[in-house]
């Protein structure tokens, strides 16, 4: 545990060293708050539903994926270039605590991107109760929304870890956290092109689209917790298993 937590404070220290990290954050939370502030203005007049107003639009997620992607770029690819990958893989730690340092330490930041959403829907309540209109604010579709929002970026920063291990170049790990994270929002409009209802269903069953629309609605299905929860485990598990590959044949 403590090799973890030392492990866990070097990419949290990577991460808030660096200047492009506070550039992310502060255009992230600019252009969230902007698509906040611009929908909310093209809904007035329609009933008052923070949830979805936060969670709903598509840049909002598109602005998940990139950020997802450009902290995918710094997990393994700074390690690389600075040849501390190779100093760690020859380290006396093992392929698990450098995979869960990494994946806890892109989960931290994420984490600390996205706080700054919980004071949208509170401001924007408060500023209707300022106003004398109605708030009607709505709890449990904001607490599932976030919980979707989490789990959400479990799945993507899982993506992203196994991305990094595996593609040695940046350019390339951003590229293939993009791609990959963007067909889980995606993959179920493939259902326009058939008819089998099997089809069509596993299609909506792997999307994260329907899943999302229903958390913030209030409506928390498990089987999609249960399937992120895979996916973000089976996605741990090939980065250990990549980085094993990379220990036994020195290629870093």
């Amino acid at each position: 545990m403590r090799t973890f937590l030392i492990l866990w404070a070097r990419e949290l220290g990577v991460f808030f060293h660096a200047a492009a990290t506070y550039i992310m954050l502060a255009v992230f939370t600019a252009v969230t708050g902007l698509v906040f502030w611009k929908v909310t203005e093209e809904s007035i007049g329609a009933p008052f539903d923070p949830a979805v107003l936060l969670f709903g639009p598509v840049y909002f997620w598109l602005m998940i994926v990139i950020l997802t992607a450009v902290m995918a770029m710094r997990l393994f690819a700074e390690d690389r270039r600075t040849g501390i990958l190779e100093t760690v893989l020859t380290a006396p730690v093992t392929d698990w605590q450098i995979v869960l340092a990494k994946y806890a330490g892109a989960m931290t930041v994420f984490a600390v991107a996205c706080l700054p959403l919980v004071g949208y829907p509170l401001l924007l309540a408060a500023l209707r109760r300022a106003t004398g209109s109605p708030t009607g604010m709505q709890w449990a579709p904001l607490i599932t929304g976030f919980l979707a929002l989490f789990l959400c970026g479990a799945v993507l920063n899982g993506i992203g870890i196994l991305c990094a291990s595996i593609l040695k170049g940046p350019v390339a790990t951003v590229i293939g956290v993009f791609v990959a994270c963007s067909l889980l929002f995606v993959i179920d409009q493939a259902a326009v092109v058939t008819e089998n209802m099997h089809a069509i269903q596993t299609l909506n069953a792997i999307s994260l689209t329907p899943a999302i629309r229903d958390f913030t609605r209030g409506i928390v299905d498990t089987r999609p917790i249960v399937l992120w929860i895979s996916t973000t485990a089976f996605c741990l598990f090939a980065a250990q298993r990549a980085l094993l590959l990379h220990r036994a044949t020195r290629r870093y």
